[in-house]
């Protein structure tokens, strides 16, 4: 029998040991072939997976957008920026949502996805509180942060409160301005206080605030509020004054600006 080198290299050695390494040898080898077989495996199933996920099988195949009352579904799915043929896998929801939300009616927005080929865009829209007279006298319908939301296009948003005086630029999508809180305060207490009637707010070229109030049945009462300070107690001075007193027979003025002590002026008959 002819020696190997590893026999020349360790001369008498026992015969049982020379084999046992050989056999550790030849098991170390096939753990390494299992090995090198796991991981052409794995990237062959890699491959595989990433044919599957980027063919047209899981393509978005619709867009269905819920939630939306005053924005156009079809403006929803395009801000969203995603489109039909789009990879399902690839596509970044908080992305898609983040642009949703830059339109003016939409506070909130989430996209998610339905498999095989659906992604569902669900929006929360925001809640008109006023209709302000803008410059040029368009009037743009605001929510309670002075947010712009869009332009009246129906009798729902035409029965807002007015806000007038209000030096802003029509521009859906920007706000009215930090000035425009106080207004906006007063015209939203005005309709909580008197929900049946009819309000306007006006703002003069001081920040002085002034309300026209029509309580349902009643004569139109012009209240004088002043400052947007303490507008709470202003108005409950109003309503306090409007129910002991009466405005069904002609018009009154109520100033509020010192609300712990309101003045009443009612107007001849």
């Amino acid at each position: 029998m002819t020696a190997t080198s590893a026999d020349r290299r360790e001369p008498g050695i026992d015969p049982r040991i020379r084999e046992r390494r050989r056999e550790i040898r030849r098991h170390e080898g096939r753990r390494r072939l299992r090995r090198l077989g796991a991981l052409a495996g794995a990237g062959v199933l890699a491959a595989c997976g990433a044919v599957v996920v980027l063919s047209p099988v899981l393509d978005v195949d619709r867009v269905v957008v819920r939630g939306a009352v005053r924005t156009d579904p079809a403006e929803v799915g395009r801000a969203s920026g995603i489109d039909v043929g789009d990879p399902m896998a690839t596509l970044s929801g908080p992305r898609a949502a983040s642009s949703v939300e830059r339109l003016p009616w939409v506070a909130r927005a989430t996209v998610t996805r339905s498999w095989p080929g659906t992604v569902i865009v669900s929006i929360d829209e925001r809640t008109a509180v006023a209709v302000a007279v803008a410059s040029g006298g368009r009037r743009v319908v605001v929510d309670a942060g002075g947010r712009q939301l869009g332009f009246t296009a129906d009798d729902e948003l035409l029965a807002l409160p007015i806000i007038e005086g209000l030096h802003v630029e029509p521009a859906p999508g920007q706000f009215v301005g930090a000035e425009a809180a106080g207004a906006l305060e007063l015209a939203e207490r005005l309709v909580a206080a008197f929900p049946a009637g009819t309000v306007a707010v006006a703002m003069d070229g001081r920040g002085a605030l002034e309300a026209r109030v029509t309580p349902a049945g009643s004569a139109q009462v012009r209240a004088v509020v002043g400052s947007s300070d303490r507008l709470a107690d202003k108005v409950l001075a109003l309503v306090s004054v409007v129910e002991q007193s009466g405005t069904d027979a002609a018009p009154a003025v109520v100033d509020v600006r010192a609300p712990d002590a309101p003045a009443l002026t009612r107007a001849p008959s």
